[in-house]
């Protein structure tokens, strides 16, 4: 064989083993691993919507090396299963995908977003400052801050979650000996998987404005005046509303009460009806399937109902007459 090949291809083959073993970065020391409890916002009113609740990050950081180190250690969150990359808000889903918003929060004031280092809007995960002794485990916990976020009037009832397992979560860090890191994207080691779970519920509020004649003389006859019903009830919501004036003044489910009068030893009654329409032909009574009103179909807004009242005569003792009508949603 030729002299100078051969110094040749040892050459080749002495720089192949040089880059076999040529030095890798600094081994890890500190290893960091962590678990959250599940975030439950348990009852969401969907009229107001904003509802508090918080849960528990408790992490461990063991360090396995004869020497002290500084870890800089960042828990980061994503978007969830059902988040579908959203991070401003994330979102919750039931089983029909409907959508209930909230956030997590590293802070009380619900102020500093929790997010992660490398996804979504906001990039600020949970970070710390740890010093592990030598062969040493160094625990801790920190809280996380909740919020159905408000403004969700329309929210359907039901059951949401989103769930944070998997690749959803995990725990980055940097170590080093003398110094504090100012970054914590040398190592990526575990999840702290959790859910989230919030519940829409049924609700309907209800409010009325006073129906008024005024003052009439004793000749008027087939007096009307309007008033109004204002209910809001969770979108979805099937509702009816019934009226019932006064059993104490002879009123009935039908629609029809008596207005009492308010002097001493006037036993005069004053007789109405309610109706539902203008034209006065549909009676507003307290039986559902009957003379009640509905079934109506929540929003989550309010909807308002005009209740027309008729008076057929005044001609009774003058004095002032009132009766009072209960409102009653059945959903």
């Amino acid at each position: 064989m030729n002299p100078t090949l051969w110094r040749h291809l040892a050459g080749l083959l002495l720089l192949g083993m040089l880059l076999v073993h040529a030095p890798s970065a600094h081994a890890q020391n500190v290893t960091c691993t962590a678990n959250m409890t599940n975030l439950t916002f348990g009852a969401v009113d969907p009229q107001s919507s904003q509802t508090d609740a918080s849960a528990t990050l408790t992490y461990q950081c063991r360090n396995t090396s004869n020497q002290a180190y500084i870890a800089r250690v960042c828990f980061n969150i994503g978007d969830g299963a059902q988040g579908a990359g959203q991070t401003n808000p994330r979102q919750m889903l039931d089983g029909s995908n409907n959508i209930l918003t909230f956030q997590l929060y590293q802070n009380a004031a619900r102020s500093l977003v929790w997010g992660s280092s490398g996804f979504g809007v906001f990039r600020t995960p949970y970070n710390l400052v740890v010093t592990v002794p030598r062969r040493s485990t160094e625990t801790g916990t920190t809280t996380m801050y909740g919020r159905v976020t408000n403004g969700q009037s329309s929210a359907t009832p039901g059951s949401y979650q989103d769930d944070f397992h998997g690749i959803h979560t995990n725990i980055s860090h940097s170590e080093a000996r003398n110094s504090t890191p100012n970054d914590c994207t040398d190592y990526t080691e575990g999840q702290f998987g959790f859910n989230v779970t919030a519940s829409v519920v049924n609700k309907c509020t209800v409010s009325a404005t006073d129906v008024s004649f005024g003052a009439q003389p004793a000749s008027a006859t087939n007096i009307r005046a309007t008033g109004a019903v204002t209910v809001n009830c969770a979108n979805g919501t099937t509702y009816n509303v019934g009226l019932r004036p006064s059993s104490a003044n002879g009123g009935t489910n039908n629609g029809t009460g008596n207005m009492a009068g308010a002097a001493p030893g006037n036993t005069d009654k004053v007789p109405y009806r309610l109706y539902q329409d203008a034209g006065y032909s549909m009676p507003w009574g307290n039986t559902i399937g009957s003379n009640a009103l509905g079934p109506k179909l929540g929003t989550g807004n309010a909807q308002n109902y005009p209740v027309r009242v008729e008076v057929q005569s005044a001609n009774y003792t003058p004095d002032n007459y009132q009766d009072t009508v209960t409102v009653n949603v059945t959903y």
